[in-house]
């Protein structure tokens, strides 16, 4: 008897120490990009996109990724070594680091990757120039601060810009350019909040804006478009343009998840595959709900 209670006694340690073992290993951001960003940093935690991270978290950092951490002045540490790192360390690092650079000054950061021009050929430019000037930052975003939506670089390709702002009342002008003539082409932001995505085919066609409910300013190729209340999402070349209105659908009380999801149907009605499964994966992204991860997996499945 002495024995069974002894060996159901081992049993449930195991148990235990399994489950403690999985639940370490569950809390692990994995990252490969150039660049991402922690919400808040402080010397006794971390916030992820709004959730705590929890002390049995682990961050991996692959060759040429970059962990910043912001908190709450704005401060920035950057974590540039490959490596495995627990939420300890990077607390630690933060507590050690005598000079922090201050996110609201003058600097701002990009997922970055390169791209390929119509020929083929790797378009680079000069490297980045960001700087305040009378309240409007302006700057060139080269290619090299681009990265492909869907992993691949290919010539008119599905890209994706990635940036934090904090200012909320203050302006953001880029020019984008396939040329040396950084004037053929001109986007501006107003009121942009912090994780604005903005989406194009490429950079003659219009801009395909996915992301943010309120406050778009653009201008594209000199026509101003900052006081419309809606906002263009363009699809491929055959078919027409969709358009949606943010600012009214937000007076309703719909929510930008509903607009994304209302969009990928939009977009599978019309043939648009793609498209429907980047909204759901958006949709997921803007609410970690595995749902809009399904609905993108399933809208997959259904054509392939």
């Amino acid at each position: 008897m002495k024995n069974r209670v002894k060996l159901l006694v081992i049993n449930l340690v195991w148990m235990l120490f399994s489950f403690s073992s999985l639940a370490q290993d569950y809390f692990v951001y994995h990252f490969t990009g150039k660049v991402y960003f922690v919400d808040n940093l402080n010397a006794k935690s971390i916030v992820f996109y709004n959730y705590p991270v929890a002390p049995t978290t682990r961050f991996i950092l692959e060759q040429n990724a970059e962990l910043i951490i912001r908190d709450k002045s704005y401060n920035l540490l950057i974590i540039k070594e490959k490596g495995e790192y627990t939420e300890k360390d990077v607390r630690q690092i933060y507590n050690d680091s005598k000079i922090k650079q201050n996110f609201a000054s003058s600097v701002y950061e990009f997922i970055v990757a390169e791209t390929v021009n119509s020929t083929g050929d790797i378009e680079r430019y000069a490297e980045r120039n960001m700087q305040q000037k009378g309240g409007v930052s302006r700057g060139c975003i080269n290619f090299d601060e681009i990265y492909p939506l869907n992993g691949q670089v290919m010539a008119n390709d599905n890209l994706l810009f990635k940036w934090n702002s904090f200012a909320s009342d203050s302006q953001y002008e880029f020019k984008i350019s396939n040329s040396n003539d950084l004037n053929s082409e001109r986007i501006l932001f107003s009121h942009i909040t912090n994780d604005t995505l903005i989406r194009y085919s490429d950079l003659s066609s219009d801009i395909m804006l996915v992301r943010q409910p309120m406050y778009w300013g653009v201008n594209i190729k000199g026509q101003a478009a900052c006081q419309r209340k809606e906002f263009q999402i363009m699809d491929s070349e055959k078919y027409s343009t969709l358009r949606i209105s943010l600012q009214d659908s937000i007076d309703k009380g719909a929510s930008i998840i509903d607009q994304l999801v209302e969009l990928a149907v939009k977009y599978e009605e019309n043939g648009l595959i793609q498209e429907a499964i980047d909204c759901y994966e958006f949709a997921f992204k803007s609410s970690d709900n595995y749902a809009f991860l399904t609905l993108a997996l399933l809208t997959q499945a259904r054509h392939n």
